[in-house]
């Protein structure tokens, strides 16, 4: 079944700078199908925000390629429309279940309180959304501002924003300790040229901590390491 999905746009985040996050690594890759997903509150607690990462750089499940079958709804034959799935109709958060032939939320199931209403947890969650013939209930569903979709909408954004910002600080540092072996690595082969050079010892008898003679090697090291403070 997995044959059929295929990411067709950008991750909930839709902007440049996610482009480099990666999908986390977990032992067993949760479902593609948002029906066959077991709720998030099953998920080790220390575990939900690795899933939740997972799915958010893997992006809305949305299998463009299949079939979308018809079904008989107010006496009109009507399917499911891929268009539904473009960047400027519903195309960052929406999911399609070919499982269940029904719509979900992405977000939604990965950040709604799961002690709503059951007519509010069945409308893209749970049991998904099948009545294709009124499109107005995705524009409900996203609501005002403080709806619950842009809750959880907000909650993804802080959740890939707050990994951007770790991976960010943790590559500067990588950078920075490059930088520093680099340093310190030329000042030891310049070192060793000039003892090499000039017939002299590398090596001191007593090269301990308390030594005032730790040998030229080191003598000539430590010299560098202060001239370079």
């Amino acid at each position: 079944m997995d044959k059929y999905y295929k990411r067709t746009s950008k991750s909930p985040i839709d902007s440049p700078s996610q482009e480099s996050h990666e999908v986390d690594i977990v032992e067993q890759e949760p479902p593609s199908d948002p029906a066959l997903r077991p709720p998030i509150s099953q998920y080790n607690p220390n575990e939900r925000d690795r899933i939740r990462r997972f799915y958010l750089v893997k992006g809305p499940c949305q299998p463009n390629n299949h079939d979308f079958p018809q079904r008989d709804i107010g006496g009109t034959m009507r399917r499911f429309n891929k268009d539904w799935f473009k960047p400027d109709q519903y195309g960052s958060w929406l999911e399609y279940s070919i499982d269940k032939d029904a719509a979900f939320c992405l977000c939604c199931y990965l950040f709604r309180p799961e002690n709503l209403g059951s007519g509010e947890r069945t409308n893209f969650i749970g049991e998904g959304y099948r009545n294709w013939k009124n499109k107005k209930r995705f524009d409900e569903h996203v609501g005002d501002t403080n709806s619950w979709h842009n809750q959880a909408w907000r909650k993804s954004l802080d959740l890939l924003n707050q990994r951007q910002c770790i991976q960010t600080v943790f590559e500067k540092q990588t950078v920075r300790q490059k930088m520093d072996y680099r340093v310190q690595l030329n000042a030891s082969v310049d070192c060793a040229r000039f003892l090499a050079k000039q017939g002299l010892e590398f090596r001191g008898h007593d090269e301990s901590e308390s030594s005032i003679n730790k040998g030229n090697f080191l003598e000539i090291r430590s010299i560098d390491e202060f001239l370079n403070c």
